[in-house]
């Protein structure tokens, strides 16, 4: 039972032909030492992932150690087969493939550090750079025409675990936009995790969703609300431990989420300090300051968050 454990977990991140061998050898070793009560493990052997390996290594090596039913062997060769000879696809969760990577908690993947480019987008050089304040109409972002061909890609410097992305969407106006994103190992195969293509975003996006092993992260703006040029200052690529729950693909926080902070803005109604109504000071305010207000019978006030979420209090 630890065994297979060991080797179900998804962050057991090896070769998937060594993980064979492995398993190849312990059979083999036991089966000698107690083949009169030898009784075969396929809940062991069931766990080793066959469509994660080539053809040729379960033509020449797997069909030829008896561990595994012919048909088995056949129908991860005729999913490998079909894959590397289908055209790009977007799937769903239902058809992602079972992959494995590496699990690094509560650090981000998308640095330098760890290998990770952007290999799709213009001006590159920023994304990852850090830099999540001086940046203004000129530079300190990577952009994308919004079409049906451009987005912005980031490789990641090895298969990983990610349940966590957090983006920066260019905000030095009011300007909103619109977006999807997708995933994916073998830059040909994409599994879309995030789909706000019908939402005005702006500012940080704070993205959660179920773990996924990915090596390649897209994002396509689908809208900008003053010209058609998608701006992304900064992306950061995480897996969290932290519980959060998620409807569909939309975060359902536990905090305030009508704050500075999570780059909330008021966006209609009158005050004589911008975003008064939302700064989290409860204690200075008068007839002259410190709230916001409408003429009655006409307009309200507006906050505007910077993503959807789900919510169920005020």
């Amino acid at each position: 039972e630890a065994l297979s454990s060991v080797i179900s977990r998804d962050s057991f991140f090896y070769p998937e032909i060594d993980i064979f061998y492995a398993i190849k050898n312990w059979h083999d070793y036991y089966y000698l030492s107690q083949k009169d009560q030898w009784k075969p493990f396929d809940s062991i052997v069931s766990k080793v992932r066959l469509t994660l390996m080539s053809m040729i290594e379960l033509l020449k090596i797997v069909r030829y150690s008896n561990l595994f039913d012919l048909n088995h062997i056949l129908d991860a060769i005729d999913i490998i087969h079909a894959e590397s000879n289908s055209a790009v696809t977007v799937n769903n969760r239902t058809n992602y493939k079972n992959y494995r990577g590496r699990l690094r908690l509560n650090e981000n993947l998308a640095t330098k550090a760890y290998d990770a480019e952007v290999i799709e987008g213009e001006v590159q050089q920023y994304l990852l750079d850090g830099e999540v304040i001086n940046y203004d109409l000129d530079r300190g972002y990577t952009r994308h025409l919004i079409d049906d061909v451009h987005h912005i890609c980031v490789k990641l410097g090895e298969p990983s675990i990610i349940n966590h992305i957090k983006l920066l969407l260019w905000d030095k106006d009011t300007r909103t936009y619109s977006y999807y994103v997708e995933v994916s190992v073998d830059n040909r195969n994409w599994t879309r995790i995030i789909d706000y293509r019908l939402y005005l975003c702006r500012s940080w996006q704070k993205l959660y969703f179920t773990p996924i092993v990915a090596s390649f992260i897209r994002v396509v703006g689908t809208h900008n609300s003053v010209n058609k040029v998608f701006h992304l200052v900064s992306m950061e690529v995480y897996y969290k431990r932290k519980s959060f729950a998620i409807v569909g693909d939309i975060h359902a926080p536990i905090e305030n989420i009508a704050t500075i902070e999570n780059s909330a803005i008021v966006s209609e109604g009158v005050s004589r300090v911008r975003n008064a109504l939302i700064n989290g000071d409860y204690q200075s305010y008068d007839w002259d300051t410190g709230y916001t207000c409408h003429q009655i019978g006409s307009d309200g006030i507006v906050i505007q968050l910077s993503q959807p979420y789900v919510v169920s209090s005020m």
